[in-house]
């Protein structure tokens, strides 16, 4: 099953297994690694336009705007950077598994020391996309901010369809926190941008002892 949107393609496409973490012991820190981008990019301003443009919308339905978090963007970066390395993004831990297996999902989680609660059924849920994107400019926060509104521009383009996950997710009314993350593959030209979202913490996200 392949969607195509402009610059941007969502894929069922998988050529390599995630490479298996232990889960971290009670106390201990964990190692999380994530892509160091070019410092001609200032995250904290692309995550703060991401998280506002779901706010923005949430707000007209007078839903609670989502809180970023730590945890969650440090995941979801490090599934970015995966990504990169094998030049496609899915939502596969295993080569064989099912496109989007839960169980497998949060096994992946929870071998980053992250655990979630379950009210009501919901737990976690994550969401994927990659687009274009080339720049060689002193500052390209601007230019990826306007390169992944493309992702968030088709999430948006699924209200009113039969299959509006990713719009059920900026309207969810039970998902509380959001983490993003982004890994550049410059020789592609290529963003690849996962978000992560959550009710709550089963237990508080364990330290960052290393990130690379």
């Amino acid at each position: 099953m392949i969607f195509e949107y402009g610059a941007m393609l969502a894929m069922s496409l998988s050529l390599f297994a995630s490479p298996a973490m232990a889960a971290a012991p009670a106390g201990q820190c964990v190692t999380v690694n994530v892509q160091e981008l070019p410092a001609s990019i200032d995250m904290g301003r692309v995550r703060a336009a991401w998280l506002d443009w779901y706010n923005e919308y949430r707000a007209t339905l007078d839903l609670a705007p989502y809180a970023s978090d730590s945890a969650l963007d440090r995941t979801a970066s490090n599934w970015s950077f995966f990504s990169v390395k094998r030049g496609t993004i899915d939502h596969k831990r295993a080569w064989k598994s099912a496109y989007y297996d839960y169980k497998g999902i949060e096994s992946w989680f929870s071998n980053r020391g992250v655990t979630f609660k379950n009210v009501r059924g919901k737990t976690f849920t994550e969401n994927i996309g990659w687009g274009v994107y080339s720049c060689a400019e002193d500052d390209c926060t601007d230019e990826l901010i306007s390169s992944i509104r493309s992702t968030f521009d088709f999430f948006m383009s699924e209200k009113g369809k039969a299959y509006r996950s990713h719009y059920n997710t900026i309207v969810s009314p039970d998902f509380t926190k959001m983490g993003m993350g982004i890994g550049v593959d410059a020789a592609s030209k290529r963003y690849y941008l996962t978000a992560h979202f959550a009710v709550d913490f089963a237990g508080k996200p364990p330290v960052v002892c290393e990130a690379e």
